[in-house]
């Protein structure tokens, strides 16, 4: 646990909600196994079929287990992304729909209370989101039921937004402080760390594409990566082969690169007083992978430094 009660590493379920069964649980009980007692999860993912898959597998978990979820976006149980149904997700951040969602992933979960609730993706609406969501959830925060509150977000903008107007438990960086986009390090992590915010790094493999560039498949941002872009991570991994360190590996430690810093960022090291990264796997031989290379692997030992400023790869790269 770091200074904050928080684990070191998590995992995030996203990936976990449309495989079959039988993979989703034999990775997360890899996950606990491994020692991991951070879980992230959303009604959004598979419309709500990961929460009850990782419910069902913290059935017997140890009582340290912490979890994360996220409500206002929404999608019918079981579906899979816009892009493969062609159906648009559902944003409501109104009181009702808050109150109802958090009471569904309760049941899904099979938890009286939650560590940390998420507002999903509040550029949708962020004035419904933090006018009428928030106050709910500080409500529901207050009475016991929830832990920590604030905002994940793939902009930077909602996320400063979100800041601005008080969501500062603690905030879900996802896909903004990677090896290959580092824009949340211009302005959002100085004023989270003035605010005195938690900040939980996510999808730090942009998708999947620093995991594999030449992949065939390979995604940035959700969507099909782009040459460009593609070129930009064969870059990087040339980089890093050549202090002898894998992109793979660069690229789960890239959140914890900042040295000397004050800010209360994740980190590898078990002194520092950084908050979690969770893992994307959908599979436990790809999580048995991703902690290895984890548990092998510190700041310390991490040879090879990028030392390039606080830029993304651009708008619209990876489409």
């Amino acid at each position: 646990m770091t200074g904050e009660g928080l684990p070191v590493l998590g995992l995030g379920t996203a990936s976990l909600a449309l495989v079959p069964e039988a993979m989703a649980r034999a990775t997360l009980d890899r996950a606990l196994a491994a020692g991991l007692r951070y879980f992230d999860t959303a009604a959004l993912y598979g419309g709500g079929s990961a929460e009850v898959r990782l419910g069902q597998a913290l059935r017997d978990a140890p009582g340290n287990v912490l979890v994360s979820t996220k409500c206002g976006r929404t999608r019918d149980y079981g579906a899979a992304p816009p892009g493969q149904t062609g159906v648009a997700d559902h944003w409501d951040y109104s009181e009702n729909a808050i109150r109802a969602s958090i009471a569904r992933s309760c049941e899904r979960l099979g938890r009286e209370r939650l560590d940390i609730v998420f507002l999903h993706d509040i550029e949708a609406a962020p004035d419904q989101a933090l006018g009428e969501a928030l106050p709910v959830l500080r409500d529901l925060q207050a009475k016991g039921r929830i832990g920590r509150v604030g905002a994940g977000c793939n902009s930077v903008a909602g996320l400063l937004r979100a800041l601005e107007e008080g969501a500062v438990d603690c905030l879900l960086v996802a896909g903004r402080w990677t090896l290959l986009d580092r824009t949340a390090g211009a302005q959002l992590l100085p004023r989270a760390a003035v605010a005195d915010c938690l900040i939980v790094a996510g999808g730090v493999l942009n998708s999947g594409l620093l995991a594999d560039p030449d992949a065939p498949d390979a995604q940035f941002d959700y969507r099909p990566a782009s040459d460009s872009v593609r070129e930009k991570a064969r870059g990087l991994a040339a980089r890093t082969a050549e202090e002898g360190v894998s992109l793979l590996a660069a690229a789960l430690q890239s959140p914890a690169a900042m040295r000397g810093s004050r800010r209360r960022f994740w980190a590898w090291h078990p002194g520092t007083s950084w908050t979690p990264l969770w893992l994307p796997c959908r599979s436990r031989s790809r999580l048995r992978f991703g902690t290895r290379l984890r548990m092998r692997a510190s700041t310390d030992d991490l040879r090879w430094r990028d030392r390039r400023p606080c830029t993304s790869v651009g708008p619209g790269a990876g489409r």
